[in-house]
């Protein structure tokens, strides 16, 4: 680990330094892709078009958060299975949620008193 003056501690490595924000690509910067029904789609595609780290949408789809494929070391997608997904997510975004009402937690009965004893 080497300490430079304007970050801080980093690794040898290069890239952000520990503890620096992550910051979306500028929108110049970002690549679109357009989804096809009939084609299939890497990791790289799908970062893209979800606007995330290829890290997160590995992690998303190994726990089937995004529908894929594992296909020898890589990941795959079906474009049918992807623009599914995201119609599901619209529609669920779209469909207004109903409240449901907090439960009715009963008060202890509080003791009786008369009048007789407080003589």
């Amino acid at each position: 680990m080497t300490m430079t003056a304007a970050t801080g501690p980093t690794s040898g490595g290069g890239g952000r330094p520990p503890g620096a924000p992550l910051v979306p690509a500028p929108a110049y910067r970002r690549r679109t892709v357009h989804i096809d029904p009939d084609h299939w789609y890497g990791v790289d595609d799908l970062a893209a078009h979800y606007d995330l780290p290829k890290s997160t949408v590995r992690e998303l789809i190994a726990v089937g958060t995004i529908p894929g494929t594992k296909v020898g070391r890589g990941w795959r997608a079906h474009g049918a299975d992807i623009l599914r997904r995201d119609q599901e997510l619209r529609d669920a975004a779209s469909t207004p949620q109903r409240a449901v009402p907090a439960p009715v937690i009963p008060l202890p009965a509080r003791p009786a008193t008369s009048d007789s004893e407080s003589v």
